[in-house]
């Protein structure tokens, strides 16, 4: 018996390295193939040149660059330009100018200067008249009624007397002379008429009307007659002068009449004032011009 167990363990052993000898892989040249004792497949196993380098420990004592602090943004050098730079300029020839066509229509008005405003009436009793100062002195009384009659006064007397003195010719340069002789006088009235006192008030507005009417007649006066034996030529020559002269004097006869009309409206707005000797006066004569004509007396 033990024979026979000796016997079938040799022949196991056989059979066992007769089958490790058949499964055993061979090279090129036909010989056996070494075999892995721990079992690794060294076929799949990358040739040396495409094997990477195994990683390498850092250095004692050192960080990696990515971990170091950055600096601030303020201290990091900025990054040079990746763009192209420019071309350089190139000099371009200057513009040629284009002319432009001429406006049509008129051209635009240029703008009116304005006009300052008129001085404040005065009144100097020391360069007045000797007949009028009288009436200027009696403008500081302390009476309403005799203060506002005297500076009526003292403007018709000073008007005229400055109107008297004047070398006039029949043109507008003469008519000018006039409005400037008066300008003071006009704003005595206007002082007066807006003083709210309706009688006085009628008075002035009277005053001024016939002031008006006294300029006019003084600048007609600056027309030589033509004369009772004169040629048709001379009368002709003497209404072409008269009627040029009546154009600058229209406004002066304009407002004439507008201040008679309003002596006429506050005698009908206030009959009561009939009863003063000064305001009937006043009222018959301004509606006597205003039916027969402004300019007669």
């Amino acid at each position: 018996m033990q024979c026979i167990h000796g016997m079938r363990a040799v022949l196991g052993m056989i059979l066992m390295v007769s089958a490790t000898a058949v499964a055993q892989p061979t090279g090129p040249s036909g010989d056996a193939q070494p075999i892995d004792p721990y079992g690794s497949d060294s076929s799949a196993a990358p040739a040396p040149s495409q094997q990477q380098a195994p990683a390498q420990a850092p250095a004692p004592n050192t960080v990696p660059d990515r971990d170091k602090p950055q600096p601030p943004a303020s201290e990091q050098k900025p990054l040079p330009p990746i763009d192209k730079p420019a071309p350089a300029p190139v000099d371009q020839p200057a513009p040629v100018p284009v002319d432009r066509p001429a406006q049509s229509g008129p051209a635009p008005a240029a703008p009116e200067p304005t006009s300052a405003p008129p001085p404040r009436p005065t009144i100097d009793v020391a360069s007045a008249p000797a007949a009028c100062r009288e009436a200027g002195n009696r403008v500081s009384s302390r009476d309403h009624n005799s203060a506002l009659q005297a500076k009526i006064s003292f403007a018709l007397c000073t008007a005229n007397a400055a109107v008297a003195d004047l070398t006039l010719v029949d043109a507008e340069a003469s008519v000018h002379e006039v409005d400037h002789a008066t300008a003071n006088a006009f704003g005595l009235l206007d002082e007066v008429a807006a003083a709210g006192d309706p009688r006085w008030q009628i008075v002035a507005l009277h005053a001024e009307g016939d002031l008006l009417t006294t300029m006019t007649r003084r600048m007609h006066d600056t027309v030589p007659p033509a004369g009772a034996g004169a040629t048709p030529a001379a009368v002709a020559l003497h209404d072409s002068r008269l009627q040029l002269l009546q154009a600058h004097l229209q406004p002066w006869l304009e407002r004439a009449q507008h201040a008679f009309e309003q002596v006429d409206q506050l005698a009908r707005e206030n009959p009561q004032l009939a009863n003063s000797p000064l305001v009937a006066n006043a009222v018959a004569d301004s509606r006597r011009r205003l039916t027969n004509g402004v300019a007669t007396r």
